[in-house]
């Protein structure tokens, strides 16, 4: 099988975990993880395809719901997200994900400057 075709079918692995409930045994950090790990392979089959940068950035996102330390991870997303625009700069659910990691920081860091206070 090609490279190409195996990234498809790590993206689509992805995509997958991204949508599946977690279940006794299988967190939903698990699944996240999971699915970060298929895109990074996607990725590195074949570094062209938009929709591997798409995922990665969604399984950050993902992961970033789950933990507390989420700054890192919103960073990662939005660098895998500019990749996906330069790759693919029509794509509206890339630049809806963008908006949205955006807006997470944004309130993630008001909450940080009202918890000094």
């Amino acid at each position: 099988m090609e490279p190409k075709a195996r990234a498809v079918l790590y993206v689509n692995r992805s995509a997958a975990r991204l949508k599946q409930d977690p279940e006794p045994g299988c967190s939903a950090t698990a699944l996240a993880a999971s699915a970060l790990r298929d895109a990074d392979r996607a990725i590195e089959l074949d570094a062209s395809y938009a929709k591997g940068f798409f995922r990665r950035a969604q399984a950050l996102v993902a992961t970033a719901a789950l933990v507390s330390r989420r700054s890192c991870l919103h960073a990662d997303a939005l660098v895998a997200l500019a990749k996906v625009i330069s790759l693919s700069p029509g794509d509206a659910a890339a630049q809806a994900l963008v908006q949205e990691v955006e807006g997470a920081v944004a309130r993630e860091a008001a909450t940080e400057v009202d918890d000094t206070r």
